[in-house]
């Protein structure tokens, strides 16, 4: 018995580590007697969401373009942990992305869904340099 307690206990605790506070209320909800569950205020966050406490990271994956042509202030962005219909729930987000040495900050919003696996399409106030593809972007 105490090992299979023990053995929810941590697993508890792994589903309340991750970013999405979703997912901590319903690891909450699964095990209301369970007093790791009851005593765990103070979350340590994830690498992936050390931008931000609050947010979801998206990584931008390419321009949206076309055959001879590309748009720079709109970019494709595949959202951490998010698979084919979730993406819809992030239309109409704001959208921050930082360079990676802090000096740039471009602002935009998520404007539509991308294809079925996930992506979503973003327009930015100015447009994005090359170097931000593979780089990181933060959902508020």
């Amino acid at each position: 018995m105490e090992k299979e307690t023990a053995a929810r206990a941590a697993e508890t605790a792994v589903l309340l580590a991750r970013c999405d506070f979703a997912q901590k209320r319903e690891a909450r909800r699964a095990a209301p007697g369970n007093p790791a569950c009851a005593t765990l205020k103070v979350v340590t966050r994830s690498p992936l969401c050390a931008m931000s406490s609050v947010g979801r990271v998206a990584y931008v994956v390419s321009y949206r373009r076309g055959s001879n042509s590309q748009n720079e202030r709109y970019v494709l962005l595949e959202i951490e942990g998010v698979s084919g219909g979730e993406a819809a729930r992030f239309v109409g987000r704001k959208v921050l992305w930082r360079s990676p040495d802090g000096r740039l900050s471009v602002k935009g919003i998520i404007v539509r869904v991308h294809g079925c696996k996930g992506r979503v399409v973003a327009r930015f106030r100015k447009p994005l340099p090359g170097q931000a593809i593979g780089t990181r972007a933060l959902i508020l």
